[in-house]
């Protein structure tokens, strides 16, 4: 979607702030800001500063900018490093004018990352068409003992996002005794995703809830095999 700054300004009706993508967790964020608070977000399209660089922090949530009739005319992804993107594909740095509104934005909805805990969705695996890298490595019981450590290559990282984006996910979370971490990074250094194992051979999101997928034990077996 092209991101026309003229149109968003010219017929923005209402701004909704939502999870980055649809149905990634339960319960959805779907938040109306004020007049007050729209008329702010549309000023900010004038202080926006291009740059190179992507995403190095975990992505929070996305900004919606939709007319009267309730289409989108444009979306500002945010992360936790102040980074924004548009639906354009352009990556943005919050500049002095930008980053106190967006800070008492956050502060006043709690948009920090927190939003990260909550029970994975049906898409939560979504952002991995952002994943450039990867890590796994074993738990030991101290740093004298070297354990399983292997850097991911772009086959494995397409390999263990057909294993698992069509998983489903437990409803409780869990204590993890984790046995292995796997940590995915965007291009620019941003943790898309951190998952844990334990030594019964169980998948975890970062904050507890298991990950229903038979294939992602034949991707791990494989590694392994590496």
């Amino acid at each position: 979607m092209v991101f026309d700054i003229d149109a968003i300004k010219n017929e923005t009706y209402l701004i909704e702030i939502t999870d980055p993508l649809d149905s990634m967790y339960l319960p959805q964020l779907k938040i109306q800001v004020s007049e007050g608070e729209k008329k702010r977000f549309i000023d900010i399209l004038n202080n926006l500063t291009p740059v190179s660089t992507g995403f190095s922090k975990s992505i929070l949530y996305s900004v919606n900018y939709l007319d009267q009739n309730g289409n989108l005319l444009g979306t500002l992804m945010v992360d936790a490093g102040k980074t924004l993107k548009s639906s354009s594909g352009i990556y943005y740095k919050r500049d002095d004018i930008v980053s106190p509104f967006l800070d008492e934005i956050e502060s006043k909805y709690k948009l920090d990352v927190s939003l990260l805990k909550r029970q994975p969705g049906e898409h939560y695996f979504d952002l991995l068409c952002y994943a450039e890298s990867g890590n796994m490595y074993e738990i030991t019981e101290n740093n004298f003992i070297s354990g399983l450590d292997i850097d991911f290559n772009k086959e494995e990282i397409c390999d263990f996002e057909k294993s698992i984006s069509k998983s489903n996910f437990s409803s409780e979370k869990y204590e993890i005794e984790a046995k292995y971490v796997i940590e995915i990074y965007s291009k620019d250094g941003g943790l898309l995703y951190r998952l844990f194992s334990d030594d019964n051979g169980m998948y975890y999101t970062d904050s507890g809830y298991c990950i229903n997928h038979s294939s992602i034990s034949k991707w791990f077996n494989k590694l392994g095999k590496r």
